[in-house]
């Protein structure tokens, strides 16, 4: 990449003076700045790069915000950074509701989105209009620890998918704000049904970025009239071009499946359910960093580079 290339905050070669120039403007999210890092920097898994962005940033802001002359008041106020919706709060809802702000933040990105009618007897709850497409998607309600299944996308593959609303579905999704199975992404494979689960949730609720008090009123219009949620959307801020012109499905997944079982149950969180091997992988080059950490030739490699990078900033 040349010097000309790239967003106006991004410094090639310069990784913590990028992310210090991305902090300084508000604008920029942190799934965009892990994108440029990942492409361009560090060959490294996307969650432990985020984990390095975000503590450069809170590191970054704390220093920022301590005065340097308690005597001196600053002029202005600096801004309360709100905190955002994300996957943990999305497993508090039940079906509907999680459907209703699925929609609002598909809906952001492109198109329109409506609930199925429960007395349809359809076990799609969702459906994303966008231009001459329609994606239906069967919402499945989970604890954050407990996984998505090869039965929930079973469920969708065999169930009744008529919605009564006069338009087909041509593609199927099944989403939750749990992590999938290995089986459940392999049969959704097979059956050509998107998987959407905590890891690209999480992404979306990053781009999109509902307060939990914006999330309140979108509920509470939906159970009045929905023509009151439609006005409360259309009083949004537009997204970002960078974010909206990105394809929500295209669900890449950052983070490995839950590589279990449908039947274990699992404890560890989402970045942490790696699978565990019998023996100490060979040695590898000193230093070198993988994007696979069990091939790191050098296991303290990543972790002095997020000191290093701290301490740049400090």
């Amino acid at each position: 990449m040349s010097d000309n290339e790239g967003p106006t905050w991004y410094t090639p070669g310069d990784v913590p003076g990028s992310i210090e120039a991305a902090t300084i403007d508000s604008s920029v999210y942190v799934e965009h700045i892990v994108d440029v890092l990942q492409a361009h920097e560090l060959d490294a898994p996307r969650s432990r790069i985020r984990t390095l962005v975000t503590s450069t940033r809170d590191r970054i802001s704390e220093r920022n915000s301590t005065p340097t002359d308690s005597s001196d008041p600053l002029e202005e106020p600096r801004a309360v950074r709100s905190r955002i919706f994300d996957v943990e709060d999305a497993t508090y809802l039940g079906e509907r509701d999680l459907a209703t702000i699925l929609g609002v933040v598909l809906s952001r990105y492109a198109g329109s989105f409506s609930l199925v009618d429960p007395q349809a007897d359809s076990v799609l709850d969702l459906l994303w209009n966008k231009q001459h497409t329609t994606v239906g998607f069967h919402v499945v309600t989970r604890p954050e620890q407990e996984p998505l299944t090869a039965d929930h996308v079973t469920a969708l593959h065999e169930g009744n998918i008529a919605t009564g609303s006069g338009r087909s579905q041509a593609q199927l999704a099944v989403i939750s704000p749990a992590t999938a199975t290995e089986r459940a992404r392999s049969v959704a494979e097979d059956h050509e049904i998107v998987v959407v689960d905590a890891d690209v949730l999480r992404r979306w609720f990053n781009e999109v970025r509902l307060t939990p008090a914006l999330v309140g009123q979108i509920l509470e219009a939906e159970t009045v009239a929905y023509n009151e949620l439609e006005h409360l959307i259309s009083e949004l801020d537009p997204l970002p071009d960078i974010v909206a012109s990105r394809d929500p499905l295209d669900v890449s997944h950052s983070s490995p499946p839950i590589a279990t079982g449908d039947t274990s149950a699992i404890t560890t969180s989402i970045d942490q359910a790696l699978p565990v091997e019998d023996e100490t992988p060979p040695p590898g080059t000193q230093g070198k960093l993988y994007a696979n950490p069990s091939d790191d030739g050098d296991f303290g490699a990543f972790d002095r580079f997020v000191d290093n990078l701290e301490e740049d900033t400090s």
